[in-house]
């Protein structure tokens, strides 16, 4: 049994509420620190517990299998010479690999992490020392024909071309396959998936499209649903409506249970308008939060003093996070935004 087909059968037998199948999206990056598409994030993706990575592949001007999310390198590249922001675009298709290599270092306040481009190859030795599954998010043949190669069927080919996965389905036959089917209708992507064969499911980040009925149906054909929602809490409700794959920025569930380093909880507790609720957690090197509430009336959430959400009633429990964090104290302040009876709120942070 492959470890693919290991993890679809475990979360088969997982109870709706469970772990889901967690993929990192471009790599467990941490913002400042751990670059996104980089064996280092591949790393941070396996201490934060996630099963597999989603990587972006691409070719540069010479024909070298790289990864990177943006048609340019600025976003998270800096120039090596003296870290400075790259001022003009710089596209990897219309450069070659030495000069890409050479040149430039992707952006952390980690002069280790500060490495070169990296290959799609270097990328494949990384998952294959710490067990992550890449999840290739390309076009390109060659990049699954070199994970074939390197890890077997274990990996997950994933793309809105059915064609181009109808090809890689014919050098593994058990690989996972995720299609995005846009707005094709639950019947008609059952019937395609079937004529894909093998292990294989639906992709999309499109949380209207994936209703509790269109989920119900693709999963009752025994077919996987991955939801690529990046937006909290829309991952959380779509794991409620049965999605067994998330796409995600954050690390929602742990694979294995850990114990929280720290929590707060309350019940039945009325907040006025204005009203806030902190919660200040401790500072580690790695950690994460999560956040469960249970209102009647509305509140602003705020993470870390910069990401807003807003929540209100008639959704009975609903869960925020869980977020990243890299050696600092995370916080979060419930504001009450009216009148508002807090029914419920546990919010717990986990050391990594």
């Amino acid at each position: 049994m492959t470890l693919i087909s290991l993890f679809i059968s475990l979360l088969t037998m997982l109870p709706m509420q469970s772990v889901p199948y967690s993929v990192a999206h471009r790599g467990g990056h941490i913002k400042g620190y751990v670059p996104e598409n980089s064996p280092d994030g591949v790393a941070s993706a396996k201490r934060y517990g996630f099963r597999a990575i989603e990587c972006d592949v691409h070719y540069t001007k010479d024909n070298k299998l790289i990864i990177m999310h943006d048609r340019t390198i600025n976003r998270t590249m800096v120039n090596a010479s003296d870290l400075s922001p790259i001022e003009k675009p710089v596209e990897y298709a219309q450069t070659n690999f030495a000069e890409l290599r050479s040149k430039y270092v992707l952006a952390s306040s980690d002069p280790k992490k500060r490495r070169p481009i990296p290959t799609f190859a270097e990328e494949l030795a990384a998952c294959k020392k710490y067990g992550i599954i890449p999840m290739m998010h390309t076009p390109h043949f060659e990049a699954y024909k070199m994970a074939k190669k390197e890890l077997g069927d274990n990996f997950i080919a994933f793309s809105a071309d059915y064609d181009s996965l109808k090809r890689v389905r014919t050098i593994s036959k058990n690989c996972l396959i995720l299609w995005d089917p846009t707005m094709a209708p639950a019947e008609e992507v059952v019937q395609k998936l079937k004529a894909l064969g093998g292990p294989c499911g639906v992709s999309s980040m499109r949380d209207y499209l994936l209703t509790a009925d269109y989920i119900k149906t693709v999963r009752d054909a025994g077919f996987e649903v991955q939801s690529s929602i990046f937006k909290t809490p829309l991952e959380v409700e779509s794991i409620a409506k049965g999605a067994t794959i998330v796409l995600s920025d954050f690390c929602l569930f742990p694979f294995k249970p850990i114990k929280a380093k720290k929590n707060m909880t309350l019940a039945d507790k009325q907040i006025k308008t204005g009203e806030k609720i902190t919660f200040t957690g401790k500072k580690f090197r790695y950690s994460s939060v999560t956040m469960d509430i249970d209102l009647k009336g509305s509140v602003e959430v705020i993470v870390d003093g910069k990401r807003h959400y807003k929540f209100s009633d008639a959704k009975g429990i609903q869960r925020l996070g869980s977020w990243r964090f890299y050696d600092k104290v995370p916080t979060i302040e419930i504001i009450a935004k009216d009148n508002t009876l807090i029914k419920s709120l546990d919010i717990k942070e986990y050391k990594y």
